[in-house]
């Protein structure tokens, strides 16, 4: 299962991460989603092959064609109950204390500029629903026993997996602060250098249109100051298409500097796209673990 760790919601991690993992195409907007269904998948969901879903109950009442998903929803159950009759076919069995628990592992992705991996391993009493790793641990050097296999509620299920993920976001704060902070200093470093670039062009447009400007008005400023009348009107068309000159010079000024700046703007996005961290948490095996 794939997991994009902004989204915050554990529910939605939860199916997204069901689609993700079977191939399926997801599509995210603000608050509609859309799916793309493999065939098999959806014939093993019971479920159309184009999926529109919202985790906003208020978005759905306004857009009825939106399934609205949450717990006990039809297809969130059959999500789980996939998960159950798919996930859980592997069967280990152990001889010693009586023990019944789900084994997560866990790839952990920091991907970034860099691409950095963990994994990560929890074996989850049933029972109790608490992580057992020393269980774990002392089970490594035994041989496996054949058992018959036992059904596993979905409820059971969805909490050991959550319990897991919980964990697993706790343990991999510090890295993600870490990796955080060192692409902050290195955006403010490549930021600063594409800031100061596009900043030195738009100074000097300013200075070079501000000199076109001024040479215009002081030849107007002459034309007026012009001690002869019959000089004053001899440089009135001039003095008029110095003027228009002058409109259309700031005109043109205005529309440059604007593109400049969104020249500026949509560069300095791209680069604070590219120093940003995205995390994802990739479940890729489960087993039953029956210790008797």
């Amino acid at each position: 299962m794939v997991i994009n760790m902004m989204i915050k919601n554990d529910l939605e991690n939860f199916v997204l991460d069901y689609f993700r993992i079977n191939n399926g195409e997801v599509l995210i907007g603000k608050k509609h989603i859309t799916i793309k269904v493999p065939k098999q998948l959806a014939d093993t969901l019971n479920c159309e092959n184009v999926l529109n879903i919202s985790f906003d109950k208020e978005y759905v009442k306004k857009n009825e064609d939106i399934d609205f998903i949450t717990t006990g929803s039809k297809l969130f159950n059959k999500i789980v109950e996939a998960m159950s009759d798919k996930g859980l076919t592997t069967l280990r069995g152990y001889k010693g204390q009586n023990f019944t628990g789900i084994e997560f592992n866990f790839k952990v992705t920091f991907d970034y500029i860099d691409k950095k991996e963990k994994m990560f391993t929890f074996l989850v009493d049933l029972d109790k629903k608490k992580i057992n790793n020393k269980m774990l641990e002392s089970l490594k050097n035994k041989n496996i026993q054949k058992y018959d296999k036992i059904n596993v509620s979905k409820k059971d299920i969805e909490k050991c997996y959550l319990l897991c993920l919980n964990e697993i976001k706790k343990n991999i704060a510090q890295d993600i602060d870490i990796i955080e902070e060192k692409l902050s200093e290195e955006f403010k470093k490549e930021g600063g250098i594409i800031e100061n670039f596009y900043d030195r062009i738009i100074a000097d447009l300013r200075k070079t249109h501000e000199s076109k400007e001024k040479t215009l008005q002081d030849n107007n400023r002459k034309a007026y100051s012009s001690l002869y009348v019959e000089v004053r009107e001899n440089h009135r068309k001039q003095i008029d298409k110095n003027e228009k000159s002058i409109d259309e010079l700031r005109e043109n000024n205005r529309k440059v500097l604007q593109n400049y700046f969104k020249t500026k703007e949509q560069r300095m996005k791209e680069i604070e796209n590219q120093y940003k961290l995205q995390t994802k948490i990739l479940l890729y095996s489960t087993a039953l673990v029956i210790v008797r």
